[in-house]
């Protein structure tokens, strides 16, 4: 998480393409935002939703596993098409990591605290 953002978009970029160090969720279908790539080397996750959805660097989301909140996330790198998010420091409960099939919803801005990237 030390990585600058842009360094990790070209992480993201190199390692799709050679196919190492993904998990590629097979649904990827629009319905709702969904986790596209995580990579536990570096400690960042993809998702399909970008500018062209309206998103900014710093929005927040909630990541959610069986409808109950697991964790939070943050956009550190916003592209046209695909963000890149964090962990936020100390959201996820013990024992418990994101993954392709859990599920991730846009906190509404009353909840989303002052937090900069």
């Amino acid at each position: 998480m030390s990585k600058s953002s842009g360094t990790k978009f070209i992480a993201v970029i190199a390692l799709m393409f050679i196919g190492t160090a993904f998990t590629i969720a097979a649904d990827q279908k629009k319905q709702g935002i969904k986790i596209i790539a995580v990579n536990r080397e570096y400690g960042f996750l993809v998702i399909d939703r970008g500018t062209k959805d309206g998103l900014k660097q710093g929005v927040t989301f909630k990541v959610l596993r069986n409808g109950q909140q697991i964790g939070r996330l943050r956009a550190v790198s916003v592209e046209e098409e695909v963000t890149i998010v964090d962990e936020i420091e100390g959201s996820m409960k013990v024992g418990l990591r994101i993954g392709p099939d859990d599920q991730i919803e846009l906190e509404p801005p009353e909840q989303r605290p002052n937090i900069l990237p």
